[in-house]
């Protein structure tokens, strides 16, 4: 896998994970940490074989990389096609990188009215070029390689920055983490843009023995900035609908740039209850950006326009909204056209399924055309629809749809999105029952509590599990039966998963929601054959 860096926001989340580290492994390794500058764009692993260039690895879903075209090396400035270095020039070895935009490029493309493609962010310019299957636009703005990690083989006793400068790649700037950082100067005096810099532990002994976890290097941790901070004029207002029937209100702002990203929009926190005359058109606010976000920090004066009327209804379905938890909701998951068109979109989107091509215009367009409702009708679509539907290159899009048909069942069942249940809940489900298919018959039978046994799923987590089987049977019966039926050769749960469950645990639960004998026995048996139960 290629992994990702933790990311930290103050000194007292530095401290966390530096006591944490000595506690863990009885090291001070203060002296040997030292800083070095986060480059904002995309991470790329370059794999060698006998010292020559085999492919280069996108990140992917933090698991499986996604491997780029061979034309990506065309357009990548600072790329080794060959390495002279005896110790990475024997067997298989990898190089760690960024590939970057310079500041200068990213503001000259822009400002070209000849260019058909506008791009908010440098991290989003790579992105979509290095993942477009038309390199042209690519060749017109240089992207760099600034390398930052080698393989830990050849790193054992020796800098991997000595190893990389031996083989002649560019790196990222050394930062001096001796004070505090001032990102604002930092980015200034750098030729690329930054969201961060990394503070990585630097001998390569202490660094071998911070072992990392599934998602995480371990050995280093990333410093980014905290909210940066601005004020706005309200202009108006917005409430959308997301894929769970969350009535999400925005405010529309006068538009303002933050740190090279132009903003209409800001999010509301749960602290601000907007029937209570605390924002009105024309307020002057004060917002903060973090990770791309834009959030209500403060109203510093209250405008005198008209102010938000709460809402009552549904603005899609008009069905009386519903509280959880101080939140609105609109209950009619299952008809509301807002609700299935967020839903449609997020399953095809990158926390989904990530099929690209299928953004959410042609979302709207499809849905709006009566081709699509639920999310099992994208597998019956045509190329013909694809492209009545004005999708870009849709028989690609098109063979992209049913490949995802032999994606894992934690990701299927992360895509369906179903209210409290994350990546985390999802992974350890599976783990856990080995399939989807085996927590519908669970929950198919009125066994689906028992899932509450599971670590991670708490009772909220398991209501709205077995509250979307219940009335979605359809939809995952047909998405199981028909494009994703291969699931079923997966491998089952109970040995991955690390806990095994008491069958008194199974009893009690049975008795308390007063399950039949048929039911008790079955669940006994189901959870028998993927080894949850204790022998």
């Amino acid at each position: 896998p290629v992994l990702s860096i933790k990311s930290i926001y103050n000194h007292d989340d530095y401290l966390k994970w530096y006591d944490g580290n000595v506690a863990k492994y009885g090291t001070d390794f203060s002296d040997s940490l030292y800083g070095e500058a986060k480059g904002d764009g995309v991470s790329v692993v370059c794999y060698y074989y006998d010292g020559l260039l085999l492919n280069l690895v996108l990140q992917g879903d933090g698991k499986f990389g996604e491997i780029l075209t061979a034309h990506a090396v065309d357009v990548i400035h600072g790329l080794k096609l060959q390495l002279d270095d005896p110790e990475l020039a024997s067997g298989y070895k990898w190089v760690r990188g960024e590939v970057v935009v310079h500041l200068d490029d990213f503001q000259t493309y822009n400002n070209n009215p000849e260019n058909p493609v506008r791009y908010r962010t440098c991290h989003g310019m790579v992105a979509g070029m290095l993942r477009s299957k038309n390199m042209n636009s690519a060749m017109d703005v240089p992207l760099h390689f600034y390398a930052h990690g080698a393989d830990p083989e050849v790193c054992t006793t020796t800098d991997p920055r000595l190893v990389l400068r031996r083989c002649g790649f560019r790196q990222l700037d050394i930062v001096d983490i001796s004070k505090r950082i001032d990102f604002k100067d930092l980015q200034s005096r750098l030729p690329y843009p930054i969201d961060g810099v990394v503070i990585k532990v630097g001998h390569p002994d202490v660094a071998a023995r911070m072992k990392p976890t599934s998602r995480d290097v371990g050995y280093a941790i990333a410093v980014k900035p905290e909210y940066k901070v601005a004020t706005a004029t309200v202009i108006g207002f917005r409430n959308t609908i997301g894929a769970t029937g969350r009535i999400i209100t925005t405010l529309q702002v006068a538009p303002i740039t933050i740190a090279g990203i132009t903003y209409h929009y800001v999010l509301i926190g749960s602290d601000f209850e907007l029937s209570q005359d605390l924002v009105r058109v024309g307020s002057i606010i004060q917002i903060g950006v973090k990770l791309g976000v834009c959030e209500l920090l403060n109203v510093k004066e209250l405008g005198d326009g008209f102010k938000l009327k709460p809402l009552t209804n549904c603005m899609c379905c008009s069905t009386k909204l519903v509280s959880r938890n101080s939140r609105l909701y609109c209950p009619n998951d299952l008809e509301c056209g807002g609700i299935l068109k967020a839903k449609l979109k997020m399953f095809v989107s990158k926390g989904g399924l990530d099929i690209r091509g299928l953004g959410p215009v042609a979302i709207e367009r499809l849905y709006d055309s009566g081709k699509i409702k639920r999310v099992d009708d994208l597998y019956r679509l045509t190329v013909d629809d694809l492209k009545a539907a004005k999708v870009p290159r849709a028989d690609i899009v098109h063979q992209t749809l049913m490949d995802t048909a032999r994606i894992s069942n934690a990701r299927l069942l992360r895509a369906l999105w179903i209210a409290g249940i994350g990546k985390s809940t999802a992974d350890t489900l599976i783990e856990a029952f080995g399939s989807l298919r085996v927590i519908d018959s669970l929950v198919s039978m009125g066994a689906g509590p028992v899932l509450m046994l599971i670590a991670d799923v708490g009772e909220e987590s398991c209501h709205f599990l077995c509250d979307w089987f219940n009335r979605n049977r359809g939809v995952i019966r047909r998405l199981l039966d028909g494009p994703f039926r291969e699931l079923d050769t997966q491998p089952k749960g109970g040995s991955k998963y690390k806990h095994s469950i008491e069958k008194d645990a199974v009893l009690k639960l049975a008795i308390k929601r007063n399950w039949g004998p048929e039911v008790v026995n079955r669940t006994l048996s189901i959870m028998s054959e993927v080894d949850l139960l204790k022998p």
